[in-house]
């Protein structure tokens, strides 16, 4: 009987690490709003005339300093206007906090994925009948944070030509209760004659500001490499106890 006991002990602490472990890999989810309130803004580059030129950003606070794996996001085609044609390349980036206007400050990373690297994903039409897509990307090198830090993240879909791709829109988020400084948006437009010093990913633009929605994303990190030690250690030790029964 005791044995018995000791084996359930076991078992549920190590329950309790697989539960703190879960939580670990999941650092934030902002879901997309499929009601009626939902709706997508356009985030968009036309690279061969430069219209349309938004560009939208959101921002989280990291709450454990774990590394950033892979990044999720949702979003439509304005009116299912695809005619086949989705977007050809998204380009991510991410930005340090600016202190002074709580606004995308310094560029950390950037990269440009292929649409056959985002995994688009339809998970069905929205309440004013957008097909609205889950896309997914995995970062080849993880990307690293520090806690309690607020980081930007910007999302564009890369079109050579407006006249042939269709208007491609960031899905908005449920709105949860957060912090003030976690609250909304923001975004900009691109400005060919702009200062130098004025950069979104190495393209000069108007001077960041607030948008009302937040926008529809997740992030996903790794556990700590001792948190997956431990939990390796407790299913060994059960293991070698139920074998000794």
């Amino acid at each position: 009987m005791v044995h018995n006991m000791r084996v359930v002990l076991a078992a549920l602490v190590l329950v309790a690490f697989a539960t703190s472990a879960s939580a670990d890999i999941s650092k934030l989810a902002q879901l997309p709003d499929l009601t009626i309130s939902g709706c997508n803004l356009q985030s968009q580059w036309d690279l061969l005339d430069g219209e349309p030129n938004v560009i939208r950003a959101d921002n989280w606070k990291c709450p454990n300093g774990l590394p950033v794996t892979d990044i999720h996001w949702w979003g439509s085609y304005l009116f299912n206007l695809d005619d086949g044609d989705h977007v050809p390349q998204f380009e991510i980036s991410i930005h340090a906090n600016d202190p002074v206007t709580n606004l995308p400050g310094t560029l950390l990373y950037k990269e440009v994925f292929d649409l056959a690297q985002v995994n688009e994903t339809s998970i069905g039409p929205d309440p004013n009948g957008e097909v609205v897509y889950e896309y997914t990307v995995y970062l080849e090198t993880p990307f690293e944070q520090t806690k309690d830090e607020i980081y930007w993240l910007d999302i564009i879909a890369l079109t050579p030509d407006q006249t042939r791709w269709p208007m491609w829109g960031w899905h908005t988020a449920v709105q949860m209760e957060v912090e003030e400084t976690l609250r909304g948006s923001a975004q900009t437009t691109l400005d060919r004659d702009a200062p130098d010093d004025q950069t979104w990913g190495g393209k000069p633009t108007n001077p960041w500001q607030s948008a009302e929605y937040d926008m529809a994303f997740e992030l996903t990190t790794i556990p700590e490499p001792s948190l997956l030690a431990l939990f390796g250690l407790g299913m060994f030790a059960a293991w070698r106890r139920f074998r000794r029964r």
